[in-house]
This record gives C-alpha cells, sequence and structure tokens, in this order.
C-alpha cells in the first residue's frame, strides 16, 4: 500500500509528474479516514462514526475549560470518561466496574463507592452488629452529595429488627438506629 506523502507536489513539480503521488496520498487519506469513519469513498453516511478509537489511557484528567469537553480514557484497565469544566466534580466515569473509593465507617464496617452516569455516586457498605443509635463516618475523600436520590438500609442475617437510616446530605455521615445488635448493609445514591 501506498504511503502518505506530505512534502507533495512540490512548487516546481508539474501536474503530470505529481499526479500518482496526489492520488495515493487520496488513497492513503480515504483508508485513514475510513478507520473510525465512514470512508469517503463509499456513497453513503460518508463521515459518520463507526468507532471511536482511543490509543493510549491519560495518566490525569485533561482539565479542560467549558464548554470545552472532552472523551478519554484512564486508569489501568482504561476506563471511559467524559469531562466538560476544570473542576474533579465535572469528571464522569462512563464505564468500569471497579471501584473509585473503598473504605471503612470507623466502627469496622466498609463501603465502596461507584461513580454513575449522570454524575450521580453510589455507595454501597456493610456495618458490623450494633443496637441503638449509631453515627457513622467514611473514612475516604469523597461525601454524599448534597441530594440523596434513594438510601436503603436492610438488616442483614437475623430476624425481623426496626431500624432508621439517616445518610447526610453534603457530608460523610450517617446514622443508623437499630432495636437490637445485627449488622447491616446500606446504599445511597447521591450526586
Amino acid at each position: 500500500m501506498a504511503v502518505y506523502q506530505p512534502t507533495i507536489p512540490q512548487p516546481t513539480d508539474k501536474l503530470n509528474a505529481s499526479q500518482k503521488d496526489i492520488q495515493d496520498n487520496f488513497t492513503v487519506l480515504d483508508a485513514s479516514f475510513g478507520v473510525d469513519h465512514t470512508a469517503y469513498s463509499v456513497s453513503s453516511n460518508v463521515g459518520f462514526h463507526k468507532k471511536i478509537t482511543i490509543q493510549d489511557s491519560l495518566l490525569a484528567d485533561p482539565n479542560q475549560v467549558a464548554p470545552i469537553s472532552s472523551f478519554y480514557t484512564k486508569g489501568t484497565p482504561s476506563q471511559l470518561f467524559f469531562q466538560n469544566g476544570a473542576l474533579a466534580s465535572d469528571v464522569v466515569q462512563l464505564t468500569g466496574s471497579l471501584p473509585n473509593e473503598t473504605g471503612n465507617d470507623g466502627f469496622g464496617g466498609g463501603y465502596t463507592l461507584f461513580f454513575l452516569p449522570w454524575a450521580l455516586k453510589l455507595f454501597m457498605g456493610s456495618t458490623v452488629a450494633a443496637s441503638g443509635s449509631t453515627n457513622y463516618t467514611l473514612s475516604g475523600t469523597t461525601g454524599f452529595g448534597s441530594l440523596i436520590y434513594t438510601s436503603q438500609c436492610t438488616p442483614f442475617g437475623g430476624g425481623f429488627v426496626s431500624l432508621t437510616f439517616s445518610p447526610s446530605g453534603g457530608t460523610k455521615n450517617f446514622n443508623i438506629t437499630r432495636s437490637a445488635s445485627i449488622p447491616t448493609r446500606w446504599m445511597v445514591i447521591t450526586n
């Protein structure tokens, strides 16, 4: 296959001397464009994306200033991200099931944070057995957003236990009150 020649035609070249090189360049460009798009040489949907190939993962977010947006991959294994601004809150992870943060609640329980589409965060955790009212604090750097869209807490491994679950929006704190000593599992979706 021909190789793209960026230096043709030269100012002194006659068209009939460079015609083959120019035609070869058009062939190479058509094939290169056709990797992720419908090629120029196809009669319909020219320029439409077939897929997007991203060669290398970035080591950090690109810190774009809105309204400039970026789709990019980052991490190992590579995951797809979208960024529309220079703040960490402007970054949304679009793929992957790897947790974005794990930690503990200060009393022997643990939790995992996943970023969801639409800039939502899913916290999932479990506590050790306790009774009465216990105030927990997440150990990681990320707290619940200002809006709690849904939250759920269920007893784990026992019979009926009345309980209340209160995550605090805008903090890393939550409270669980149980009528008997039992471990719980909890979940919060927040902004």
